[in-house]
């Protein structure tokens, strides 16, 4: 979760600086993160719902 949220705050504050090669703003390499942390919460919860209410189930 800390990432998730360090991320974000990093995105906020490094939007306006630009990566000197490509030109492309500073946030993106810190979104990467965002995005992967979203998913990694998206794919336990779904787990989880699987474990918790498909019990009865051929998985």
């Amino acid at each position: 979760m800390s990432v998730l949220i360090g991320g974000a705050k990093l995105a906020e504050l490094t939007h306006n600086q630009g990566l000197p090669s490509t030109g492309l703003p500073s946030s993106v390499i810190y979104l990467a993160g965002v995005f992967a942390s979203v998913l990694i919460i998206l794919i336990t919860v779904s787990n989880l719902y699987k474990l918790l209410f498909k019990r009865g189930e051929k998985a």
